[in-house]
């Protein structure tokens, strides 16, 4: 049994699996009610343990290659900290078992390929930052004995970001970043696109290798296209984001030959930047918690080393009780098709 865990940024969660079974998997912010909670709240495993008691447990990063990046953005405080991550999991849990890492994008990876319907796929990895990637293109299969390889074909590294970048202007217009991204989005409807041009000609070196001429980790400055409305900021940074990920994907599918595609990492998160995959492959999946949470699930999925059987996103609190889902299911898709 292993118990997958993220946590110490944001959004931590925990997943707990058994021979391919998805058994509990959930937020931490769901029990303490502190949205995005980095922490991890003791009632999570509480709850968790009822499924059974883990032999072992896997972070969904690599701490020590996380302290180089820090070390390497000026970011001293974090970096000159010692990584207490498997003393902090024993206490967390109370176990005594084997502790390993998984790297972050490849427990996005994981998280995405692993509950997909898919026996191969291209997989395309966008957030803000892990360890040091922060785009990245895998080959995933599954072999006949059940095993998955992941295989990394190209990535990014930091500060070239393109999560950076859409943080960095959800700040801009005074939004939470790391938290309000949705609405900067949101605002984007409401908008002129015209600054994409000019937002791309300040910021991207090379939009083709998706090389950035500023590092965003620190946001932009507040003066930054001052004279325009925050309407025609945010359309201007999401038809930039959907630009760059369109290249993004153009290469996966050239590097691959894949039909399939898994997108994962906090930018799969935009749904409207979503509508655009279907140009570049025939069949997406997108695990429907596809940021630092679900890389819990992601992380057990890189040990386990198989496919999860996935039945639903329902992988939470047991809720007793009988509920007539299949029943609901031809009046949800009439409510779809009325929409």
């Amino acid at each position: 049994m292993i118990l997958g865990i993220s946590y110490g940024f944001h959004d931590a969660g925990v997943t707990l699996i058994d021979n391919k079974e998805i058994l509990f998997a959930a937020h931490s912010e769901r029990y303490s009610k502190s949205k995005h909670d980095s922490g991890l709240n003791p009632a999570i495993f509480k709850e968790a343990f009822n499924y059974g008691t883990p032999s072992k447990i896997i972070y969904y990063e690599n701490p020590w290659n996380k302290k180089l990046r820090q070390a390497f953005a000026g970011q001293w405080e974090d970096a000159l900290q010692w990584p207490r991550v498997k003393k902090e999991l024993r206490s967390l849990t109370g176990l005594n078992c084997p502790i390993y890492y998984a790297d972050h994008h490849e427990s996005h990876a994981a998280a995405g390929f692993a509950t997909s319907p898919f026996t191969s796929a291209a997989v395309v990895v966008v957030d803000a930052i892990g360890e040091w990637d922060t785009m990245s293109i895998w080959q995933a299969r599954e072999d006949f004995d059940g095993e998955v390889e992941y295989e990394k074909l190209w990535s990014n590294s930091y500060p070239h970001s393109i999560g950076l970048m859409y943080s960095a202007f959800t700040q801009r217009v005074g939004l939470r970043p790391l938290d309000e991204e949705y609405i900067l989005m949101g605002m984007s409807a409401f908008g002129d696109s015209k600054l994409s041009s000019t937002i791309k000609s300040d910021l991207i070196s090379d939009p083709w290798q998706l090389k950035f001429s500023k590092n965003l980790h620190l946001g932009i400055e507040k003066d930054y296209l001052k004279d325009s409305k925050d309407v025609d900021i945010a359309a201007g940074v999401q038809t930039l984001t959907e630009e760059l990920l369109d290249v993004i994907f153009s290469n996966a599918r050239k590097v691959t030959g894949e039909p399939n595609v898994v997108f994962m990492g906090g930018v799969a998160l935009n749904c409207v930047a979503n509508r655009n995959i279907g140009k570049h492959f025939d069949n997406i999946w997108i695990m429907p918690n596809p940021g630092d949470a679900g890389s819990s699930l992601g992380a057990a999925a890189v040990l386990e080393g198989t496919k999860l059987n996935w039945q639903h996103s329902y992988l939470g609190t047991d809720i007793p009780g009988e509920y007539p889902v299949k029943e609901l299911e031809p009046i949800l898709k009439d409510i779809r098709l009325q929409v």
